[in-house]
């Protein structure tokens, strides 16, 4: 990947596949959050909402070395993930890049068809993006409970919580997607008043437009974000929903939500630490990203120097954020 200081675009690699996501005091675990994607083949974008813990200057650093391709969305006061969903878009459309999927931090897109290597996901991602030609591929939530830990730990995520709800549990009917960029834009339109409505687990697009895990899709009877069934066939999202009872208490719980102006409701970690399953990741895949995990931090050199571009830069990702506007000025009549 190339950065280029005169333009932000240019650090986007034209037909690569990417996944992104928007970052608040995420520190501790955006490492092994982008060596993991990088190791499946996955470029990087990442949407700074900023934190008190040293993500920013995390970020930074790896946007000197090439590793991520960086939003600056501290700006954003009200609803900052969907505003940024918006600009991570429209800037992938206008760099024409292949794919984009849009994650979250606690997520790890894990491939289930091939094995765990150098490129599998991406090459999982093209294959079922030609076989099913589909718009956008959706994928169900593999969710983790807190493996009965209490408290934080050095190794890896993917390493420390092997223990997960059963497959049937509700929150597993949940999917998170990849959009062939150019395909939904020609569709759904990307600008202001155009019908493109994306939240945090999809566009509000018919089931027609999807492929469930190369599958058709079909909703589930609460409505969009759910599918009827889960399928764990060619892949699925390990979502570590509380990690530890420190890291839930003193992290998540802390930050709140990011999709809504609240807090998580008293009885969000027993509700979801669930622990039925041993799920843990196979040891070539954690040897793997352990790898990457060194090959990285030996890459870091200091954050990029901040210049007068930065005003520049905060107004075209606030541009390429205005579809969102219409959404939001809905809800405030």
């Amino acid at each position: 990947m190339t950065t280029n200081r005169q333009d932000r675009d240019a650090s986007l690699i034209p037909g690569a596949g990417y996944v992104a996501a928007v970052m608040k005091q995420e520190r501790p675990y955006i490492i092994e959050w982008v060596a993991w994607h990088r190791l499946l083949g996955f470029e990087i974008m990442i949407a700074d909402n900023g934190g008190s813990d040293g993500q920013t200057e995390l970020l930074r650093r790896l946007e000197s070395a090439g590793l991520i391709s960086y939003l600056d969305v501290r700006h954003f006061r009200r609803a900052p993930q969907t505003l940024a969903y918006y600009a991570m878009f429209r800037r992938a459309l206008r760099a024409r890049i292949a794919y984009l999927g849009l994650l979250d931090a606690d997520e790890f897109f894990e491939p289930l068809s091939m094995e765990i290597e150098q490129g599998a996901g991406d090459a999982l991602i093209r294959r079922l993006f030609q076989n099913t030609r589909a718009c956008i591929l959706a994928f169900n939530w593999m969710n983790f409970g807190s493996s009965h830990l209490r408290e934080a730990g050095a190794e890896p995520v993917l390493q420390r919580f092997t223990r997960s709800a059963p497959e049937d549990f509700l929150p597993n009917h949940h999917f998170k997607s990849f959009y062939d960029v150019q395909q939904c834009a020609q569709l759904l339109g990307s600008g202001m008043f155009s019908r493109l409505v994306l939240n945090a687990h999809g566009a509000s697009a018919a089931a027609s437009h999807y492929s469930q895990d190369g599958f058709d899709m079909n909703f589930h009877r609460y409505g969009f974000g759910l599918t009827e069934r889960v399928s764990w066939k060619n892949a699925r999202i390990r979502h570590y929903t509380v990690k530890s009872l420190a890291e839930y208490r003193d992290l998540k719980a802390a930050r709140g939500r990011a999709s809504m102006r609240r807090a998580y409701k008293k009885d969000f970690f027993a509700e979801n630490d669930r622990n039925e399953m041993q799920s843990p990741m196979n040891t070539r895949a954690l040897a793997l990203l352990s790898e990457k995990m060194r090959e990285i931090e030996d890459q870091l050199g200091p954050a990029s120097h901040i210049s007068g571009r930065r005003l520049i830069d905060l107004l075209r990702v606030s541009w390429d954020a205005r579809p969102a506007l219409r959404l939001l000025l809905g809800k405030l009549r």
